[in-house]
Formats: structure tokens, sequence, C-alpha cells
């Protein structure tokens, strides 16, 4: 069972931010951005978060505490999850490292072994 096939199951939603759209357009060739994108429009897997003036002062202060080794919009991912009190999920390691100490983290694949 795949990440969103366990998500469906457990009948859980993922919150979305335009961070995460972003920075999907940076890494992903515009075909294949279009065809990403798409997934989001699933209301019933997918909610769409806006951040607050305060959630972009906090992720400020917390590419700040970095030492701005971790980057704005990954801040914002740390910011967003713990505001609401969501898992943030992410395979990259200096993320996980740094953004244990604010919210909860987890890998995908560890999501699925626990569900």
């Amino acid at each position: 069972m795949d990440f969103l096939e366990h998500v469906e199951k457990l009948n859980e939603v993922i919150y979305v931010s335009g961070f995460v759209v972003k920075e999907l357009g940076f890494v992903l060739e515009l075909e294949e951005f279009k065809q990403k994108i798409v997934l989001f429009e699933d209301e019933s897997r997918f909610k769409r978060v806006i951040a607050t003036q305060e959630d972009y002062e906090a992720g400020r202060r917390l590419e700040s505490a970095s030492n701005f080794d971790i980057s704005f919009y990954d801040c914002m991912h740390v910011v967003l999850s713990r505001r609401l009190n969501a898992i943030l999920i992410t395979r990259d390691n200096k993320l996980l490292d740094f953004a244990r100490n604010y919210c909860q983290t987890a890998r995908p694949e560890e999501i699925v072994k626990t569900g």
C-alpha cells in the first residue's frame, strides 16, 4: 500500500500550502507539475492551508534560528505543522533533524508502517 492509499484508508487529511505547490513548481518539469498538481484538487484527501502573518514571522525566526541552514519554505512547513498539530512528513534528513524540535515529524514509510 502506498502513502496516499494509506491516508485514504485511515480517512486522514493531508494539509497542502502554497509553499508545497511552489516547491513542486521548482523541482518538476512543467508537464509533470501539471499532472501532480491535479492531486491536490481532491478535497477529500487534501486541505489547503493559508499562512497568516504570524506564521510568516515565525518562519523567519526559525530560518534565523537555523542559521539560514533550513530554507524559509521548509521553516514555513514546520510552522504550519506546529500550528495545525499535524505531522510534518518528509524524507529530508536535515529538515527532520531540525523540525523534530518544533513539531511532530515522520518519513512517509514510517506513517504507512504504523497504520
